[in-house]
């Protein structure tokens, strides 16, 4: 899909049902391809070639806003529970004005009133339909009952409406927990930053700071932008990134993120991304998206959402016509429940039944119990170090069967060493060094940054090959300033024939072989540490019955050391992308579910193709990494949490579903049977949304 037309924040959407019928709309503006609704996040996007203002009057058209409003609702609610109580003083007659002044006392009565009126003419059903039917059929009801004498029901119209706009409030303050948490990330850069200009310290504003600007940043400063170190050097915590606290030393020409904390050191950045475009941001856009995922049980709960209010609509006919054709019948089915349930309740009329009805139906539960849970788990994901780009991904996690696990980079550090250089006959260690480097320049690997990395320590120029080819999995090749082909990569792929290694080679290691022209003039050896946390990572997920299984393209030798060391029995060396895929591929032929973690970029293949996929990512450009999650830094103890995570965040979904369904199967009937005052059955209504939410938000504290 291409880059969205038109993003935006939007407020006002508070259900299930407000979502699918503002992408329903928006999907009708001519141009439009694809619409992208998030509840939690607030947010709109929209993909094709449109008008943005047809776009927009949808939006508005709806009820809907592009701003939140600052209005104290807090102080509206006092005024309508305050008129709520004093129409139990007042005579019926002026009971019907103490109602129009509840329903017009502030916004969010008055949006109820708006959006019911909407809804009923457009035939948009959704929750506010029923709220509105029942509020102000009460208040008709009353009028009516005045006519011919009798006592009305706007009393409990106006407890309706209070106990509805009370509950709304509530939800939205619950829900408003989760996004600030996610939102929280943000506040970690700070407001004001120290520009060097013309070797002057000038204060300014975070957001007037551009890319290419130099930042001084002291000990105790969060870095406010991502960039790079010009000068200086010192420590940062980069827990953000990894959920590791231990500090990271960054010297001249390393990156930096916005947010991480500056420990010891003096240091001067000059700025590569600006507020909107670093990592920070990206991240919350993930954890955003994360939540609006089109995952399977989803796909099923917004079908049964969108007919819910017209067959509630109906069964609230029903109970009328039944209640007034058949009301001894229904009264000994009304007198049995309430023996059973030892309920001492007054019997209600035919139309407290039908409103009843209207109120107790919930169907914001059902709705939200998936992406709230998604969007809480997205965000407790990025406070570890874990970014989640697909919630489809964090679903399957929790199903992982077999786990596939690059070597280099995945299970080592990813910051290899030269350890010793082994030239061949007529060539020296700077010849074959020199002109390994020659062809590493233009790869991004890590071990292609050891190779230049020790030409630079050791002060050795290389020249730039013409005609560069990387080879995913292999190695790299160019043309020399003579014309000759340079090659380094695997033994195998670099030399036209084997050659002997060196018994002084440790078995370990990492090998590069460097060819002219097809002729061996030399091999790199290289240490590439395996990561301090790989062993207690691979003991718990194999506690887990996971199957662990090592795929590397480095040679048999390096790749059996390091699966004997951390007790994994599975192993495949000599591995090319090509080759990784197939082995996904074996694996997934009876249905397992499949994990692979590797490159982000070398691995893409693989990745793609496995049920579920992890970028050890570098942290440095997330929106190029593939994979439906990514591990910023390469924190391999993450890929654990990230399968206790899904587990933990898919047992709320499953919770929050099976309360809103049993609500539902329960409260609807005993309300139609007259079993449920409307005052009870909407404060029902109100309690199952917050308790989805309430159990939504455990994920914020849940152990992992």
């Amino acid at each position: 899909m291409s880059e969205p037309g038109f993003s935006s924040n939007v407020f006002g959407m508070h259900c299930a049902n407000c979502v699918t019928s503002l992408e329903k709309a928006i999907a009708q503006v001519p141009g439009v391809q694809k619409v992208s609704v998030n509840l939690h996040a607030k947010k709109v996007v929209v993909y094709g070639k449109f008008s943005i203002t047809s776009v927009k009057e949808v939006i508005v058209n709806k009820g809907y806003s592009f701003e939140k409003s600052m209005q104290d609702r807090a102080k509206e609610l006092w005024i309508i529970w305050m008129l709520a109580v004093l129409s139990f003083f007042v005579k019926d007659q002026l009971g019907i004005l103490v109602f129009i002044g509840c329903a017009l006392a502030g916004d969010l009565a008055k949006k109820l009133t708006h959006d019911g009126l909407s809804s009923l003419r457009q035939k948009d059903y959704k929750m506010e339909t029923l709220i509105f039917i029942g509020v102000w059929g009460a208040a008709l009801h009353h009028i009516f009952s005045l006519l011919i004498g009798h006592h009305g029901m706007g009393k409990e119209g106006v407890i309706l409406l209070a106990i509805y706009l009370t509950g709304q409030h509530l939800e939205s303050r619950l829900k408003d927990k989760a996004d600030i948490a996610i939102k929280d990330l943000l506040n970690l850069l700070p407001d004001d930053v120290v520009l060097i200009k013309n070797n002057k310290n000038i204060t300014t504003k975070l957001k007037d700071v551009k890319i290419g600007d130099c930042i001084l940043v002291l000990p105790g400063q969060s870095v406010p932008l991502d960039g790079v170190v010009i000068e200086g050097s010192s420590e940062l915590n980069e827990s953000l990134i990894t959920g590791e606290s231990d500090p990271v030393l960054k010297v001249v020409d390393d990156g930096v993120i916005g947010g991480t904390l500056n420990i010891s050191g003096r240091i001067v950045i000059k700025v590569s991304a600006s507020g909107g475009e670093g990592y920070l941001s990206k991240l919350v856009e993930m954890v955003e998206n994360a939540s609006a995922a089109n995952i399977p049980v989803q796909g099923l709960v917004d079908k049964i959402v969108a007919v819910f209010v017209p067959i509630v609509l109906w069964a609230a006919g029903l109970a009328g016509v039944f209640w007034l054709m058949l009301p001894e019948r229904m009264m000994e089915i009304n007198q049995f429940l309430i023996s059973k349930l030892a309920i001492d309740m007054e019997p209600l009329s035919w139309f407290m039944v039908i409103l009843a009805v209207l109120v107790v139906s919930c169907p914001c539960p059902l709705g939200i119990a998936t992406p709230l849970a998604l969007f809480i788990g997205a965000g407790r994901g990025a406070k570890i170090g874990l970014i989640i780009r697909d919630g489809k991904g964090l679903e399957d996690l929790k199903s992982c069967k077999v786990l596939i696990l690059d070597k280099t980079g995945t299970l080592t550090t990813g910051n290899p060493t030269v350890q010793s250089i082994f030239p061949f006959d007529g060539f020296t260690e700077e010849q074959v060094l020199q002109h390994a480097a020659s062809a590493e320049e233009g790869s991004e690997h890590p071990i292609a940054k050891a190779i230049l990395k020790n030409c630079k320590s050791r002060k050795i120029t290389w020249q730039k090959l013409e005609n560069y080819k990387y080879h995913f999995g292999s190695g790299v090749e160019g043309l020399d300033e003579n014309g000759n082909k340079v090659m380094a990569g695997t033994i195998a792929w670099a030399l036209s024939e084997p050659v002997v290694v060196s018994d002084e080679i440790p078995t370990d290691a990492t090998i590069v072989a460097v060819s002219i022209d097809n002729k061996p003039i030399g091999l790199i050896a290289l240490n590439d540490e395996i990561r301090k946390n790989a062993f207690e990572t691979i003991r718990k997920i194999q506690k887990m019955n996971i199957k662990i299984v090592i795929a590397s393209g480095d040679r048999k030798e390096s790749v059996k050391a390091v699966a004997e060391k951390l007790s994994i029995k599975k192993y495949f060396y000599a591995q090319k992308p090509e080759d990784k895929l197939a082995l996904v591929n074996e694996y997934q032929k009876d249905n397992t579910h499949v994990v692979f973690a590797g490159d982000g970029v070398n691995d893409a293949p693989a990745l793609a193709a496995a049920t579920v996929g992890i970028a050890m990512g570098d942290g440095s450009d997330l929106a190029k990494q593939n994979g439906g999650l990514i591990l910023p830094k390469g924190n391999l103890l993450n890929i654990y949490k990230a399968i206790v995570l899904s587990q933990k965040t898919f047992s709320i979904v499953g919770q929050n579903l099976f309360w809103a369904a049993i609500y539902n199967v329960v409260a609807i009937p005993l309300a139609f049977f007259g079993v449920l005052h409307p005052i009870v059955a909407q404060s029902a209504m109100v309690i199952s949304d917050l308790i989805v939410i309430l159990n939504s938000l455990r994920l914020q504290k849940i152990k992992i």
